[in-house]
């Protein structure tokens, strides 16, 4: 029963570090957001989540290592909300599926190098480092043809 109580005391903190519909009452303090934009991160997120929600589930929880328990699950959901909540004082951009994927990969190296599957480690770090790029492009794609869409309505 104790270590149930740790697991949602840990994801208690990690969920405290992230923003609320409100605008955002974590360690940085709040900031108002327009209620649009919140919204459609939140629909966004929704239909993310839908789609290839379990597939981040099943590799973070399995793939990364089949040897995770729960006093694992709570030793990372404390490192992964510590470094998100760092990160927020620094005021430095993190993606909380990284910090918790490094964190699962940190506890399953506690029993041997060979107990990670680290090819999971290599793809998280790649799409990682494809996600700001492609973000980008995709945005300027959008703002080029919401420009193209909305400039001769404006003339």
């Amino acid at each position: 029963m104790g270590i149930i109580v740790a697991l949602l005391a840990a994801a208690g903190r990690e969920q405290w570090t992230k923003a609320s519909p409100n605008g955002f009452h974590g360690v940085g303090g709040k900031h108002e957001i327009a209620r649009w934009i919140i919204l459609s991160c939140h629909a966004a997120i929704a239909v993310g989540t839908m789609a290839v929600g379990w597939r981040i589930i099943q590799t973070i929880g399995s793939r990364i290592t089949p040897h995770l328990r729960p006093l694992g699950g709570f030793s990372a959901e404390i490192a992964a909300a510590t470094t998100i909540g760092m990160a927020t004082l620094a005021n430095v951009p993190i993606s909380t599926t990284h910090a918790i994927g490094g964190a699962v990969s940190g506890v399953g190296a506690t029993r041997g190098r060979h107990a990670v599957r680290w090819i999971w480690g290599q793809r998280i770090v790649l799409a990682w480092v494809l996600t700001f790029p492609g973000a980008a492009l995709i945005g300027a794609a959008c703002y080029w043809l919401a420009h193209v869409a909305v400039q001769p309505l404006i003339h």
